[in-house]
């Protein structure tokens, strides 16, 4: 089991932390809210939008 942080902008869970997993295997995930963001914390959002991008394809 694997866990890292995320935020969710409301369209999509964005990753904070790098996802480490083999490639090429689909994996079953477990997505858990913790508590809304502070003022603070949703400014450096930002940062994070687009920066992964799974390039892989459905099987």
């Amino acid at each position: 089991m694997l866990s890292i942080n995320g935020i969710d902008d409301g369209k999509r869970i964005i990753p904070k932390d790098p996802i480490p997993l083999e490639k090429g295997k689909q994996f079953k995930v477990i997505i858990t809210f913790l508590e809304p963001l502070e003022e603070g914390e949703k400014k450096q959002l930002s940062q994070f939008c687009g920066i992964w991008e799974d390039t892989r394809e459905v099987k």
